[in-house]
């Protein structure tokens, strides 16, 4: 993993700071701060070198199992939603099947779960500030996450998924950049979300995201 410049946004990013990922580190925690139970919000801004079937971009995995608790993936190139309540099953599995991401192209994605109400996607284009696709279900949306946490370390994660004793799976290939990222303790609405793309960016992304009530970020200029 390392820093590197980005290039192909836009003029107002052009020269900020990416993560790069070599295809098996990723950025883990167990940062309390991130054990949200209610509504939250994931964004990030990615640029994937492959494309491979399984890539998990942001996620909290739920105690006991590492593969339940709410998560932004890729499934075949396309955005993917899963909520579960309680570790046993997903509630939501929503994908967005009408658009496949392409490889080396940069994408704001988004994943809103708002509390018994529903869990929405979004692709914008950083270049553009454009939507490109998005999808909401409301369907068995649960009213929490559950919150314990005895699953180990790395709970919550950018660039994969927690696996339990394996460790991290779904981990982003190598080659990603992630420009910026961050977490919300609340569901964004669809205006919030879209000036996180917008053309030229607000003033400052670091007062919007605190205005907004982040609980985590992550973005170098």
């Amino acid at each position: 993993m390392s820093y590197e410049t980005a290039s192909g946004i836009n003029a107002e990013n052009s020269g900020s700071q990416t993560i790069g990922f070599d295809g098996s580190s990723v950025l883990k925690t167990n940062d309390p701060a991130l054990r949200l139970g209610g509504s939250q919000t994931f964004w990030l801004r990615v640029n994937l070198e492959t494309m491979p079937a399984n890539i998990a971009l942001m996620t909290r995995s739920r105690a006991l199992n590492g593969s339940r608790g709410i998560s932004l993936q890729l499934v075949n190139g396309k955005a993917a939603a899963y909520v579960s309540s309680d570790g046993d099953s997903y509630e939501v599995a929503l994908t967005d099947n009408s658009y496949t991401l392409q490889t080396g192209t940069w994408y704001d994605i988004s994943l809103v779960y708002d509390a018994s109400n529903s869990v929405a996607l979004s692709i914008y284009s950083p270049e553009t500030g454009n939507l490109i696709s998005a999808a909401e279900t409301t369907s068995d949306v649960p009213a929490s996450i559950s919150t314990t946490n005895n699953i180990g370390s790395g709970y919550f994660q950018v660039g994969a998924i927690n696996n339990g004793s394996a460790g991290s799976t779904w981990a982003v290939p190598d080659g990603t950049q992630i420009e910026s990222a961050g977490v919300w303790d609340s569901a964004l609405s669809g205006t919030d979300i879209a000036r996180l793309s917008s053309i030229p960016e607000p003033a400052s992304f670091g007062l919007l995201i605190g205005v907004l009530g982040a609980a985590w970020c992550v973005r170098r200029r």
